[in-house]
């Protein structure tokens, strides 16, 4: 993978399954990490349903990652995330229920970066895939943008008015999100201080 710059636009291209792909990202989407571009090109070849929110919460953006590290808390904030499954550091298995249909999958960290951000895509089951990124604004307080995507075609055959749903749910994961971890005093719930890259995990930094 290779940034190619140019007189207006800057581009990410890489080979996926013996082709070329292209994603033009312009000047401020450098700041992104290459993961976060790899994703968009996933949402664009799949044509994948795509929410992006974002929310202020009131702790400094350690204890915010941190609590996201927690991914066996996620029913506690997340509507419709019925369990999930840490099975290593870097494997998930979620089960989900999406205006009354169930659904399984496995999920694998594709990037974790402490305090700035998490993502993740299924590996088998539903199409699915999120990141979330971590920006601190003040000592106490830190934005919180998560993007996540859906293949609306294994999803909505069978739950009516998808978009809307997944819409509504995603910000209120992240409302629901800010209230549990400010209600702690901001003291998360665990931790997870290690390195995730293209799926392989480093240590954790020593503490």
């Amino acid at each position: 993978m290779g940034l190619c710059r140019g007189p207006r636009r800057d581009a990410l291209r890489w080979t996926h399954q013996g082709q070329p792909q292209t994603v033009e990202v312009g000047r401020v989407g450098l700041r992104r990490s290459v993961m976060h571009w790899v994703l968009v090109a996933l949402e664009k070849e799949k044509q994948m349903t795509v929410v992006e929110k974002s929310i202020e919460v009131g702790v400094p953006v350690r204890l915010a990652y941190d609590q996201w590290t927690q991914f066996e808390d996620f029913p506690q904030f997340m509507e419709g995330v019925e369990q999930v499954e840490q099975l290593d550091d870097v494997r998930l298995r979620w089960h989900v229920n999406i205006g009354g249909v169930d659904r399984e999958f496995e999920a694998e960290i594709k990037e974790q970066q402490p305090d700035q951000r998490l993502m993740w895509t299924t590996t088998d089951g539903e199409d699915h895939a999120g990141i979330v990124n971590f920006e601190s604004l003040a000592p106490d307080r830190t934005r919180v943008d998560l993007r996540m995507s859906y293949d609306a075609d294994t999803w909505t055959e069978k739950v009516a008015d998808f978009l809307n749903i997944i819409d509504q749910r995603v910000e209120g994961d992240l409302e629901r999100f800010r209230d549990f971890i400010e209600e702690r005093g901001g003291q998360p719930t665990g931790t997870w201080r290690g390195e995730v890259h293209g799926a392989e995990p480093d240590q954790p930094e020593n503490l």
